[in-house]
């Protein structure tokens, strides 16, 4: 009399678990703050964006038009995981960094994140005794004198 109504029909398959694995964040928190120290900074436009929703998280993968500094701009994908769900809008000018050994490497610039010095550099320049900006030089791809444009002697900065 209590107990359970016998249902009519065949009984229904159960509901299959859900298998989408969780977003490692942390990790690709790491990852992303590595590559906001040692890349290279450019800007680059939203051209695409794409996403689905994994449990609480929102995975979104977002193709770039990336715009590198004195370089040929070049296409290149970002997939990342957050909570709610506001998408990067397409046509959106943004700043990123790039790995200069693979410029598929792409993150959103973190403005909270201080970049490392890459190289140590002279205060002066020795082909023609210019003042160097040691910060701008320490930072670059391939210092070089902003008077002269010729390479500046320079080493990796220790770690």
């Amino acid at each position: 009399m209590f107990g359970r109504k016998k249902q009519d029909g065949p009984t229904p398959a159960p509901t299959a678990p859900v298998t989408a694995q969780q977003p490692d964040v942390k990790a690709e928190t790491a990852a992303r703050i590595e590559l906001n120290k040692h890349g290279s900074r450019a800007t680059a436009t939203v051209t695409a964006v794409a996403g689905e929703r994994i449990g609480a998280w929102h995975r979104e993968r977002v193709t770039l038009l990336v715009h590198p500094p004195g370089g040929t701009d070049y296409e290149a994908v970002i997939v990342h995981h957050r909570f709610g769900s506001t998408a990067s809008p397409v046509g959106e000018l943004r700043d990123v960094v790039f790995d200069e050994d693979d410029q598929t490497h792409v993150e959103w610039l973190m403005l909270d994140v201080a970049p490392e010095a890459r190289w140590k550099v002279p205060s002066s320049c020795p082909n023609c005794g210019a003042p160097v900006d040691q910060s701008r030089a320490s930072m670059a791809n391939h210092p070089t004198c902003t008077s002269c444009n010729r390479p500046l002697p320079c080493e990796p900065a220790g770690k």
